[in-house]
């Protein structure tokens, strides 16, 4: 499950994923939903309240579609709802974790002079 907060994020994001899965030779289907009522809330500084409608949104997904494979938070400002949804059991991803991830990856096999 891929999970956007604003509808002008939506191709981007599938290209992205889509062009990823290609790289590795892996084939995907994305499953998108859009948490179109967080994203006020994110423009009115309201985390607690973005994190609660993404979290409340994801949780009707499921709810309605079943347990998803993964979590994608599409967007950096999504990643204030990964603590909430620890109890799904799902793994949750976003940007920002992802990118650490690959610093770090990058880093540890490079000539060794790069410390995290």
């Amino acid at each position: 499950m891929v999970t956007i907060c604003l509808e002008s994020t939506r191709d981007a994001t599938l290209a992205l994923l889509e062009n990823s899965a290609k790289k590795i030779g892996s084939s995907i289907s994305i499953e998108l939903m859009l948490c179109d009522t967080a994203w006020p809330h994110f423009e009115a500084g309201h985390m607690t309240t973005i994190s609660s409608e993404i979290s409340k949104t994801i949780r009707q997904s499921i709810v309605n579609k079943g347990t998803p494979d993964r979590i994608v938070l599409a967007q950096t400002s999504m990643r204030v709802v990964t603590n909430t949804l620890g109890d799904l059991g799902v793994p949750t991803l976003s940007s920002p974790m992802l990118a650490t991830q690959k610093v770090l990856a990058v880093a540890a096999s490079s000539s060794g002079n790069l410390k995290a």
